[in-house]
Order: C-alpha cells, then structure tokens, then sequence
C-alpha cells in the first residue's frame, strides 16, 4: 500500500488493537488488499502489524507446509487452508489462536487471542495437539506510523472490535460479510463512496 506522507494525527498507542479493519471499494485494485479482512495484532508508536485472514492460498493447507517443514502429520488433523497473511516476509508463518499450553514463541493479544510463531506450535497441530481454534498464515500486514490511521480517514477501511466468534466460527469466504454486519451493513451493496463509520 502507498506510503502516507502527508501530516497525521497519530491515535492512542494499542486503540487499534485486537480490532478488525474491512477493505472497502476504494482498494479494490490492490492485489494484496482487494476484499480483505484484517485482524490487527499490534498497533503502537512504530506503527502497525496484521494478519489477512480472510484469502486461503488456493493450493496450499497445512499437510504442504508440515511436508516442507519435516513435520509429520496425524491423519485426524483437519488440514486446512493456509491463509496469505499480507505482503510481508510471506515465507514466515504465523498463527492465531485461542489460549492452548505453552509456546517457545507466543504473545498474548488480548484475553484469550494469542500470536504463535514457533515451531513447536505446528508440531502440537500436526500431532492433533494444538488449539482446536486457529488461523495459520503466511506473511503478515504491516503499516508504518500514522500510515493506516490516515488510510482510515480516507474511507478505505472499516473498523470494527475483534470478536472469537468472527475470527474462529466462520469460513474464509463469509468472515467479510458477517464482520460487515456487526456494522449493519451489507458489504455487497458498499459502493465507493462509502466510508467508516
């Protein structure tokens, strides 16, 4: 996404956090953000990091990343669709989850969401051990600072608090229409016009 450059007034360190931001129309001809939902994992003075969690890599689930990384996997392991998490180091893997055991490597973002990005943690999945709710992505969204606070006031987000329920409960396919709908709106009918509210 473009760099902003004009002056900024910066939010409150962390306001954004544990939110999800929606792509509206108007970055439709964004490859990376076109129809995006984005679960914010961290947002402070440096500026912010995210988590696309919404668009499944079409051939890619989690028995092709445990093959390449030597891991075995049990046959009860739901194999699911890794998600492309943003543009940025796309070779990492990071994963959302509920609070389940202990990890090398694993920041808590709120409550009972945490960040894992250890291996120990795709081990426990493999083995059929992890958290049963989870999102595994490659790569993450990054802004810098004030950048996506000035991407919202230009209506190329909508913001909404972060819910279990959006972010474990539903499909890829339908997570942008239910977040959508927390805010009473059907994001089919959002034209380019339309903002944040």
């Amino acid at each position: 996404m473009t760099t902003c450059h004009q002056s900024t007034t910066y939010l409150k360190p962390d306001t954004l956090k544990h939110h999800i931001i929606i792509a509206t129309p108007l970055v439709d001809n964004d490859e990376h953000f076109a129809h995006a939902v984005i679960y914010i994992c961290e947002h402070n003075i440096d500026g912010t990091m995210g988590l696309i969690i919404n668009k499944p890599f079409k051939n890619l689930k989690l028995s092709n990343v445990l093959e390449q990384m030597d891991i075995t996997k049990n046959n009860e392991t739901n194999d699911k669709f890794i998600m492309r998490g943003g543009p940025i180091k796309k070779e990492r893997g990071f994963i959302l989850h509920k609070k389940h055991g202990e990890w090398e490597s694993c920041l808590q973002i709120q409550d009972d969401i945490y960040l894992t990005t250890s291996r120990d943690m795709i081990t426990a999945i493999a083995e059929n051990n992890g958290p049963s709710s989870y999102i595994f992505a490659l790569g993450f969204a990054g802004w810098d600072p004030a950048q996506l606070e000035t991407e919202i006031a230009t209506n190329n987000w909508l913001v909404i608090p972060a819910e279990e329920s959006i972010l474990f409960d539903h499909s890829p396919e339908s997570i942008r229409k239910q977040a959508a709908e927390t805010l009473n709106i059907n994001i089919n009918l959002l034209g380019r016009s339309h903002g944040t509210t």
